[in-house]
């Protein structure tokens, strides 16, 4: 039996295997023209905007429109913000670390990890 990684907790992930876009920290679909830009929660780069797209934004629109019960025209359309950081083995290994300190629920726990996340980010982000 093999291993799906998409199982496996974030940290416990080897970055070459963690997804690089995670909705809300490095990759935002929002209603057309809400916001001129956005910035990544991971590294606070500012992200690439992609305006008024019609594309499947989740797994029964994806499913409805491959098997042609949804035309373009059906879908809704929506801005997509990415940052330009999300695929770097830094920024994934980031993220994993932004992900981790929001669902510790202890305060010390929390400050250990933003203190590692602050360390990776100073030492990639400073020519940025």
């Amino acid at each position: 039996m093999s291993h799906d990684p998409r199982q496996t907790p974030h940290l416990h992930i080897p970055t070459t295997y963690a997804y690089a876009y995670r909705r809300g920290y490095s990759y935002f679909t929002l209603a057309p023209d809400t916001h001129t830009h956005m910035r990544c929660k991971v590294c606070d780069a500012e992200c690439f905007a992609e305006r008024n797209l019609r594309a499947p934004r989740g797994m029964a629109e994806s499913m409805a429109y491959h098997h042609g019960q949804l035309s373009e025209a059906d879908l809704r359309p929506f801005d997509r913000f990415t940052c330009p950081n999300a695929e770097h083995p830094w920024h994934k290994e980031a993220q994993a670390l932004a992900i981790e300190r929001d669902t510790l629920q202890s305060p010390g726990l929390r400050a250990v990890v933003q203190s590692d996340l602050d360390t990776l980010l100073r030492e990639h982000t400073k020519t940025m």
